[in-house]
């Protein structure tokens, strides 16, 4: 989405555990291995009618695995798409990718 190199650092909002991400081009580590990314889904979300990073955001977090994602989405009572870190990437690319690059002069 930036074009560069960049590093992230989370923690689990379920366990504490901390997560790094580094992504370079196309391609993002992670540690744990087991790391995902979460997003909202459902109607809920659907019908908010409050900015997306005001209904979306809080709950797009990094977990240090699936299951600490599953755990944390049932406890809240969220309904949340559970996705690999490389499909986070790709996502965040397509939605955001371009508009850092826009020419706001011209809007």
């Amino acid at each position: 989405m930036l074009h560069r190199a960049v590093t992230i650092t989370s923690r689990d909002p379920h366990s504490g555990a901390e997560i790094h991400v580094e992504v370079r081009g196309e391609s993002a580590s992670r540690e744990p291995i087991e790391a995902v990314v979460t997003m909202p889904t459902g109607e809920a979300v659907d019908a908010d009618d409050r900015q997306a990073g005001d209904s979306r955001c809080p709950t797009v977090n990094f977990y240090a695995s699936a299951a600490n994602a599953r755990a944390y989405a049932h406890a809240h009572g969220l309904t949340l798409a559970i996705l690999t870190v490389y499909q986070a990437h790709q996502l965040g690319s397509a939605v955001f990718g371009d508009l850092l690059e826009a020419d706001l002069t011209k809007m």
